[in-house]
Parts: structure tokens; sequence; C-alpha cells
């Protein structure tokens, strides 16, 4: 995801004190912005940019939540990203609940290459981690 966000020519925004919740904001923000651009390099898919989106955007919604308590606003961004999913077709229910689970600290950090790994109906996932 680094060289990716490299070769956009995105700077990291700092808008938190936390290293870990910046870096996840970013590449999620960084997906979403740049979706169409990520596409017409036709290294990752659409599927594999909303998932990373959801990655990511969970990673930090996890440590957003655990500093300043619920917000309904993010989470309702999070729901809009499997929205896109459901609309593109490529919801994986199971693949949600690990991505969450490994966000909650369910998974050891070990976990990404269970995700990265993922395959749903014999097509395996590029997600962006």
């Amino acid at each position: 995801m680094e060289e990716l966000f490299a070769s956009l020519g995105k700077p990291l925004v700092t808008l938190y004190e936390e290293d870990e919740m910046n870096k996840a904001i970013n590449y999620a923000l960084s997906l979403e912005e740049n979706e169409q651009e990520i596409l017409t390099g036709k290294k990752y898919t659409l599927s594999d940019i909303l998932y990373g989106r959801y990655y990511w955007f969970t990673e930090f919604l996890v440590q957003y939540e655990k500093l300043y308590g619920k917000d309904a606003g993010m989470e309702q961004q999070q729901f809009m990203i499997i929205e896109a999913m459901d609309y593109a077709g490529c919801v994986d229910c199971s693949l949600l609940e690990k991505i969450e689970q490994e966000a909650a600290g369910t998974f050891f950090r070990k976990g990404r290459n269970l995700i990265r790994n993922e395959s749903k109906k014999g097509t395996r996932r590029n997600i962006l981690l």
C-alpha cells in the first residue's frame, strides 16, 4: 500500500495524534479519492479497492472508537463502503467479518496474510493492505 500511496503522489496528512490512525484514514481516503486512477492502472480491480477501503477504514474506526467513543456518522461511512461493494456485486460477508476481527485485535498482526489471500469462487483477491 505504501508503494501505491507514494505513486499517487499524496503526502500523509496529519489529522490525529496517533500515527496508525493517520496512516489508516489516509489510505482509506486515498483509495476512495483515487479509485478511477487506480483502476486505470489495471493492476487492481474495483473489488480490491473496495476491500482495501473497508480494511483501512475499519482499522481507523476501531482506533477512533477506542479514543473518542462510537460515532454514528463514522459507522455510516463504513456501511457506505459495504453498500458500494453490494452495488459492485462483490460483498463477501465472511471476509468482512475477518477484517473486523483483525481490526478489533482478534487476529494477530500475522492475520493480514489470511485476509490478503482470501478468495471467493476461485478468484484471488488482491486487497490493498
